[in-house]
C-alpha cells in the first residue's frame, strides 16, 4: 500500500504541482489514508468513504483469501498509528450496516485524525458503493461535494 501511495503522490505532484482534494472509497479510502499520512504535501483535503484505519478480522481474512494469489498477502492496510500524521482536513463517510467497517471503526478513525468530521448513514452499507446509493449527479449535488470539495451543483 505504501508503494502505491508513493506512486500516486509522485503522479499528483507532477500533474498538479500543489496539494489536491482526494476522495477514496473502500480500498481507495485505505489508499487515501496512506497517501495523506505518508505524503501530506500532496493532499489539501481528504474524504474517506466506506473505509477506516483497518479491516475487521473477518473482512481481513476474506480479503486475504481473495487477494492471496494476486497480492501475496499484501492487502489489509493498518493506519491506526499513522492517523495523527494526516494534516489534511478529513471527512469520513460510513454506513451503519457496513459489513467490512463497523461504525465503531469509522468513529475511531475520525477521532484519531487531528481535523476530521464523521458522517454515518444509518441503515446503509457503504463498502463498494456510494454511501448514499445515489447517482453520480446526486453525489455531485450533495452537501459533501458542495461543502468539502467545492463542486457546484449541476
Amino acid at each position: 500500500m505504501a508503494d502505491i501511495a508513493t506512486q500516486h503522490a509522485q503522479a499528483l505532484a507532477e500533474r498538479f504541482g500543489e496539494p489536491v482534494d482526494v476522495l477514496g472509497m473502500s480500498s481507495g479510502g485505505s489508499l487515501a489514508l496512506q497517501l495523506a499520512a505518508d505524503h501530506p504535501e500532496v493532499v489539501r483535503r481528504l474524504v474517506v468513504a466506506g473505509a477506516a484505519y483497518t479491516l475487521t478480522p473477518r473482512t481481513r481474512e476474506v480479503q486475504r483469501r481473495y487477494t492471496e494469489a494476486v497480492a501475496a498477502g499484501r492487502r489489509g492496510a493498518q493506519h491506526r498509528d499513522r492517523l495523527t500524521c494526516i494534516t489534511a482536513p478529513t471527512l469520513i463517510i460510513g454506513g451503519g450496516r457496513d459489513m467490512a467497517y463497523p461504525v465503531e471503526l469509522f468513529r475511531e478513525t475520525a477521532e484519531r485524525l487531528p481535523e476530521s468530521e464523521l458522517i454515518v448513514y444509518p441503515g446503509r452499507a457503504t463498502s463498494g458503493r456510494s454511501p448514499t446509493r445515489a447517482s453520480p449527479r446526486t453525489w455531485r449535488s450533495s452537501w459533501v461535494s458542495q461543502t468539502w470539495l467545492g463542486i457546484a451543483p449541476p
